[in-house]
């Protein structure tokens, strides 16, 4: 299962998500996007449902509160499967994400697991480019390895989101 929370994302943000988590390659038959809307007020709950009919694996939740732990803990409480990945929907995710996310899960026997995340300027501006270096340096997050990266595998103290 896939917990999703999402609030006012937009058109082409949400289906740069979408498309990302759909062409994983895990197995289809296999997982559960469950969508857990913030009653967003753009089109982001249209689009969703748009992909509710077109793919039989998501799902969409609503989140009367509007809050992220309040999505998550809606999803949590819907999920029918043994593993919970939460995925956010600002992100473009690799296509073996998913996989790797279930293979090291098991492999190491730990409650938790995730990537690196790569943070990408907003734009090309000075700011937004020296914000995204700063998040991906150790002078910005210290050691946080899901923003400067590892050449291997380690335990670590957190992951993204």
């Amino acid at each position: 299962m896939f917990n999703l929370p999402i609030r006012e994302k937009g058109d082409m943000r949400i289906m740069l998500d979408f498309d990302s988590i759909i062409a994983q390659d895990y197995s289809k038959d296999r997982i559960e996007v469950l969508v857990v809307d913030g009653r967003s007020t753009d089109r982001t709950r249209e689009v969703v449902e748009k992909y509710t009919q077109k793919y039989s694996f998501i799902k969409i939740l609503d989140n009367p509160q509007k809050i992220v732990p309040t999505a998550l803990n809606t999803g949590i409480r819907q999920a029918k499967g043994e593993v919970i990945i939460r995925m956010d929907a600002h992100n473009i995710y690799e296509k073996s994400y998913i996989s790797k996310c279930v293979r090291y899960l098991k492999k190491y026997n730990v409650d938790n697991v995730g990537g690196i995340c790569v943070t990408l300027p907003a734009d090309n501006t000075i700011v937004a480019q020296s914000i995204a270096l700063a998040l991906s340096h150790s002078f910005g997050v210290g050691n946080a390895y899901f923003r400067i990266g590892s050449k291997k595998t380690r335990l670590v103290d957190t992951v993204p989101f």
